[in-house]
């Protein structure tokens, strides 16, 4: 089986031309001979397309604040690490998760996520903690992505952020260090709201590494929002180029329960352009004790190319339990 990562980003931007839209209004006034006392009516009249432009762009900035609220309101949820490097505040999160897959034996694991503001020495200098991807693949090898940094806020507006992390990462047993310079974006184009992420990194065992995150979302209704993650990635030590295309379709159950479906692709060029692995799977989270302890679980099947895409069943149970603090 081959496909190419050309046909995901063509798909990418109709898709994201068709959010684009332009709106034209033609207004024609006749005006007629009035008296000097009637005025009042003629300035009525030709400030009315300004009151006009004014409540669109109100509705607009309402709409587009809108989806940036309910984007918001579901990664803090569900713990996403965007809402713990966006706030201005120190937030972590502790976890433990059990994970299974039909042909290994279970394993459990514990993560800690999130970053430590020092507002005493700096407030650009951030200390920043990250444990495994556990969205990409819970059978990830060992600690590699575990990584503790400082991270220094070059620059910060309401909707870009460029920063530089130095640190180690590779976790206690192979540790290493690394470099890594983050630009983040953010423009609401409505419905759509979308981000850009590109990040440069060099570690001394990896060598360079060059990944741009870009999502595209929306939201659907008041309770169900839509997400599409792009990744392309290359990497010094690996050939070819990587490619990973994330669609995750969120419904709020309730205001304490939301289901998540997942749709995670890994797409390679080398030895050939094909697709390496794809998941789907569901998750359901809500909090057990306030908004203090989080429990998730999740099921799902994957289709590897090395396994002849053969199904194979997996999932995780998940304990989370977030800590904030300076939070105004």
């Amino acid at each position: 089986m081959s496909r190419s990562p050309t046909f995901l980003f063509l798909a990418l931007l109709v898709g994201y031309s068709a959010a684009v839209k332009s709106e034209t209004i033609n207004l024609q006034t006749t005006f007629t001979q009035v008296a000097l006392d009637s005025q009042p009516e003629e300035n009525t009249q030709v400030d009315q397309p300004a009151q006009e432009t004014s409540k669109a762009e109100s509705l607009h900035e309402g709409f587009s604040q809108g989806i940036q609220a309910t984007a918001d309101r579901i990664d803090r949820f569900f713990g996403d690490e965007r809402t713990d490097d966006e706030a201005a505040y120190t937030r972590l999160r502790l976890s433990v998760t059990t994970s299974f897959r039909e042909t290994q034996s279970p394993t459990t694991n514990f993560h800690l996520h999130g970053k430590v503001v020092l507002p005493r020495i700096s407030r650009r200098i951030q200390l920043i903690i990250s444990g495994d991807d556990e969205e990409r693949d819970s059978y990830a090898d060992g600690d590699e992505s575990g990584s503790v940094a400082s991270r220094y806020l070059i620059k910060q507006t309401d909707k870009s952020r460029i920063n530089f992390d130095a640190g180690f990462r590779g976790g206690i047993n192979s540790p290493r260090f690394f470099t890594k310079l983050e630009y983040r974006y953010q423009r609401e184009i409505a419905p759509w709201l979308s981000r850009l992420n590109p990040k440069l990194l060099w570690d001394t065992d990896d060598g360079l590494q060059a990944t741009i995150l870009f999502d595209l979302e929306r939201k659907l209704s008041e309770s169900t929002y839509f997400r599409s993650r792009t990744v392309p990635g290359w990497y010094e030590n690996t050939d070819g180029y990587r490619l990973d295309q994330d669609f995750v379709f969120f419904i709020r159950l309730s205001n304490h329960e939301y289901l998540a479906f997942d749709w995670l692709n890994d797409f390679v060029t080398k030895p050939e352009s094909q697709l390496e692995i794809s998941r789907l799977r569901v998750r359901y989270r809500r909090p057990i004790w306030q908004d203090k302890l989080f429990f998730e679980i999740s099921t799902g099947m994957r289709f590897e190319e090395k396994f002849d895409y053969e199904s194979e069943a997996e999932g995780y149970i998940k304990l989370e339990m977030p800590f904030e603090a300076g939070k105004n």
